[in-house]
Formats: C-alpha cells, sequence, structure tokens
C-alpha cells in the first residue's frame, strides 16, 4: 500500500524523529525534493534560513543538497519533475493564502494521485483538512478560506491534551471531525487519502452535535 500524504504534528527534528523517518525512508540520495515554506511567518527569519533548517529535517537522508529547492513563489517550478514534496510550517492561513495565489492545490493533488509522497507538518498538514479554523487565531486578516480538502475531516498540529474539550467544542462548531496530532506523531495516507497509519498518539475528536 503507497504512502503519499504524511501529515505532521510539526515540532524539532529530534521530537518529530519516528514520524519523520517514514517519509524520509521512501527516498535516497539522488532523489530531488521540493521544499515549501510559503507558511513562514516570521520576518526576522528569512526563506534561505528556512532552507537551511531543512537541512536539519533531512537528516535522516544524504540528499545531494543540489536536488533540494526551494519553492518561494518567484519560480514556476513543474511539481512533477520532483520526487518529493515537503510543506514545512508556520501561519495556516498565509500558507492557504499562497496556495491559492499560486494556484498550486491542482498540482498538488495531480502529484499525490501518482503516488509520489508529499510531508505536511504543522501547517503544512492542517491546510489539507476539509477547515483551517482549527486555528482561528492564526487569521490575521487573510481570508477565511476552508482547507484544501484532500482530507474528509480536520487537523490541529502541537496537540497536548488539556486542549481536547477546546477542540470538542470547535469540532461540533465546524461539523467536522478533528485528528489531534502531537508534535511526536502523525497520520500516513495513501494516493486516495485514506489514513494507512496512525503514529503517536494522536486523538480523533469527532462532532457530537448535528
Amino acid at each position: 500500500m503507497n504512502k503519499s500524504l504524511f501529515l505532521g504534528g510539526g515540532g524539532y527534528p529530534e521530537i518529530s524523529e519516528n514520524f519523520d523517518k517514514e517519509f524520509f525512508e521512501l527516498l535516497d540520495k539522488d532523489s530531488r525534493i521540493l521544499y515549501i515554506p510559503l507558511a513562514w511567518n516570521h520576518p526576522e527569519i528569512k526563506l534561505s534560513d528556512c532552507y537551511e533548517w531543512f537541512g536539519l529535517v533531512g537528516l535522516y537522508l544524504s540528499v545531494h543538497k543540489e536536488n533540494i529547492l526551494m519553492y518561494d513563489g518567484n519560480i514556476d517550478y513543474d511539481l512533477t519533475t520532483f520526487d518529493a514534496i515537503y510543506i514545512g510550517g508556520g501561519n495556516t492561513y498565509k500558507l492557504r493564502d499562497r496556495i491559492e495565489k499560486y494556484a498550486l492545490a491542482r498540482q498538488l493533488r495531480t502529484f499525490l494521485t501518482s503516488e509520489k509522497p508529499i510531508y505536511g507538518g504543522s501547517a503544512g498538514a492542517i491546510v489539507f483538512g476539509e477547515k483551517i479554523a482549527t486555528v482561528v487565531e492564526e487569521r490575521l486578516g487573510y481570508p477565511d478560506y476552508n482547507g484544501l480538502e484532500f482530507c474528509n475531516f480536520s487537523l490541529k498540529c502541537h496537540y497536548q491534551k488539556e486542549e481536547k474539550e477546546k477542540l470538542q467544542k470547535i469540532a461540533n462548531a465546524l461539523q467536522t471531525t478533528i485528528y489531534a496530532l502531537p508534535e511526536d506523531g502523525g497520520l500516513i495516507l495513501d494516493s486516495n487519502f485514506h489514513i494507512i497509519k496512525q503514529i503517536g498518539d494522536v486523538e480523533k475528536i469527532e462532532v457530537r452535535y448535528r
């Protein structure tokens, strides 16, 4: 069964190691990877610094550096020429806005249905769900988008147990099942967007009142 979409809870590489390895083990040193940091929302840290950070995340794989390219919207890459895509964290609403601006949604779906893997961490995971209002505090003037709706559920990352009651209210309000992902875990889906593996203490929060 193919592993296509990796939805990670976020966090530092040493915390998410067990989940990250599931993605990187599909690649080899000659694989071409597209790193998408469009969610990044800290103006004091440059995108070039994000690229260096990605080198830490990819420590499980000795990929040739020239095979790791970064998408910042200035170059119109053909996604089909890559073997894998990694979408980093930051502001989920900003990421959704940029995906809309650069017309990436259809390309990402085509990439996944070709059974090539995409990793989404934190905001990069949440954006694939039904709703991104699980992190409404990130909206900050961006349009109130739905998620990409690749999955028939929504996501919350960096999950801690004490958030469960709050997330139950959000699930009821949005009328969506929420998978709450801890920083050391996540979900792996096939190219039909069915969950095939769960890593870590993932919490499934279903709608109680419809």
